[in-house]
């Protein structure tokens, strides 16, 4: 896939690299770079006169269509058995925020070219576990929906989840949407069977919940929360790549 896809802003993401070394290990390697789209027939500044740049100034200015500025690159583990993908979001000071993975995937998913040989796919953000205890910490909760989507592959086991996933193929449904609402001036309890529907959504969906914290109305989603880890390594002993790629196979 070679079409770049928009990330944020002007700022547009392309898988520039692909390893596929290690798929019979189960994994694929790449790395994904971003740079900066520039509007060429945009207004130009002038910031010497500090005035809109004149016609004979921008004639001057030939970049060609095939290079962009501030490219940054960062690495990708895709694991081929759970369709997992865990992306870097952090190398040498530069930055690639989760929801900008999180994009640059879905554009990529959305593609026709993908589309067309593997159906539609749904591009999902794991969570922390811990964004459990952070949205049902409110004081009071009014209101809690928890959404979990059929996985794009069978990679839940004979449990809990692996029924949930049962349920949704078999009714041809894409995803399964929970609702609990508080009876007037009560707040609702988070039992363990709540905890346990919740679970699967860390990774196939989400939570939100409505509420109050000391009194004030407040609303919470775990997917505010994604799931994040992070290590350090000794460059003397092991590339960004390695350490990366070993980081990415114990989530």
């Amino acid at each position: 896939m070679k079409e770049p896809v928009k990330t944020r802003g002007d700022r547009y993401g392309i898988i520039s690299l692909v390893d596929k070394s290690g798929r019979e290990d189960g994994e694929i390697q790449g790395v994904i770079t971003t740079f900066t789209k520039i509007d060429a027939d945009g207004n130009w500044f002038d910031v010497k006169n500090l005035q809109d740049a004149n016609a004979d100034d921008i004639s001057k200015i030939s970049i060609p269509e095939n290079l962009f500025p501030n490219s940054k690159a960062f690495y990708f583990v895709f694991n081929l058995k759970t369709h997992k993908i865990a992306v870097q979001t952090y190398s040498k000071g530069d930055t690639f925020s989760v929801n900008s993975a999180a994009r640059l995937f879905e554009g990529l998913a959305a593609n026709p070219t993908i589309e067309r040989k593997f159906g539609d796919i749904k591009i999902n953000v794991v969570q922390s576990r811990a964004s459990l205890k952070k949205v049902f910490g409110l004081t009071s909760i009014s209101k809690i929906i928890i959404t979990i989507a059929k996985p794009n592959v069978d990679v839940f086991d004979d449990d809990f989840e692996g029924k949930i996933e049962k349920h949704l193929e078999e009714l041809h449904s894409r995803e399964l949407e929970l609702k609990y609402t508080a009876e007037k001036g009560k707040s609702l309890v988070i039992s363990d069977e709540i905890k346990m529907v919740s679970e699967p959504a860390l990774e196939n969906g989400h939570i939100r919940v409505e509420g109050k914290m000391n009194g004030l109305p407040e609303k919470r989603s775990t997917a505010d929360y994604p799931k994040i880890k992070q290590d350090k390594y000794d460059e003397e002993v092991k590339s960004e790549s390695q350490a990366f790629g070993d980081l990415a196979r114990n989530i």
